[in-house]
C-alpha cells in the first residue's frame, strides 16, 4: 500500500505506457510485400471515422490533458501542456511505427486513487503481446499466478498481481491488482487500456465503453 496514493498519481499515470500501454499492441504490421488491396486500417481510413478518446471514463477517470485535476493530484508545478506534448509525440510515433492512425490519452480519478491510459490504433486486433500465459495455477503448483491472462466480455486483459500465491492458501478476493491491461476490437480498430490502482472488472468497463458493441 502507498503511504500517499495522491502523491505521483499524475507521475504514474504516464507512466503506464512504459509499462505496456502503447508496446503490447502486436497487431500485423504492414507487409513488406506488396498485397493485391489493402484494407481501409492499412491505407490510413477507418471506417470508424478520426480516432477521439473521451474526456472522461466509466469509474471518475478524467484526462490528464483538460487541466482540471486537483494541484494534490497532479503536484506543484504540474504543467498541462507537458502532457499535451508527450501525447502528441506518441501519437505520431504510433502513426510511422505502424503506418495507420493512433492516439494515446492519459487519464486519472479526481481523488488521486488511480490512474490509466488508452491507446487506440486504426488495425484490427492481433496477437496481445503480455507477460502473463494462460496456465492452471495448479499446474505449477500456485494458488494463483503473479499475472494473469483472461478473456472478460470480449476484452483480453492480463492482470499483474506481483506476487504469486502459494497453493493452498487463500485468495483474497478484495485485493486491488497492481495494474491491469486490456485489450479490446472494434472493426479494424482496437483499443488498449492500461490502469493502475483499478480492479479487473473497472478496467474492462472502460474498455467497453469504448466500442458500440
Amino acid at each position: 500500500m502507498r503511504d500517499n496514493p495522491r502523491l505521483p498519481l499524475v507521475s504514474a499515470a504516464l507512466g503506464l505506457v512504459l509499462l505496456g500501454g502503447v508496446v503490447g499492441f502486436a497487431v500485423v504490421l504492414p507487409d513488406l510485400v506488396d498485397e493485391p488491396q489493402a484494407t481501409s486500417a492499412e491505407s490510413g481510413a477507418s471506417d470508424l471515422g478520426p480516432i477521439e478518446l473521451p474526456d472522461e471514463l466509466p469509474g471518475g477517470f478524467v484526462a490528464v490533458d483538460l487541466g482540471t485535476l486537483p494541484e494534490e493530484v497532479t503536484g506543484a508545478g504540474f504543467d498541462v501542456q507537458d502532457v499535451v506534448t508527450q501525447q502528441d509525440s506518441i501519437d505520431e510515433g504510433l502513426e510511422k511505427t505502424f503506418g495507420v492512425p493512433g492516439k494515446i490519452r492519459y487519464y486519472a480519478a479526481e481523488d488521486g486513487s488511480s490512474g490509466a491510459s488508452i491507446t487506440a490504433l486504426d488495425k484490427a486486433p492481433g496477437l496481445f503481446l503480455v507477460n502473463a500465459v494462460p496456465v492452471d495455477p495448479a499446474v505449477v503448483g500456485l494458488e494463483r499466478l503473479p499475472s494473469e491472462l483472461v478473456n472478460v466480455d470480449g476484452a483480453v486483459c492480463e492482470v499483474a498481481w506481483g506476487q504469486p500465491v502459494a497453493e493452498g492458501q487463500p485468495v483474497d478476493p478484495t485485493q486491488t491488482p497492481g495494474a491491469v491491461r486490456c485489450q479490446i476490437g472494434e472493426g479494424e480498430r482496437t483499443y488498449e487500456v492500461t490502469g493502475q490502482g483499478i480492479t479487473l472488472d473497472a478496467t474492462v468497463a472502460i474498455a467497453k465503453s469504448l466500442v458500440s458493441s
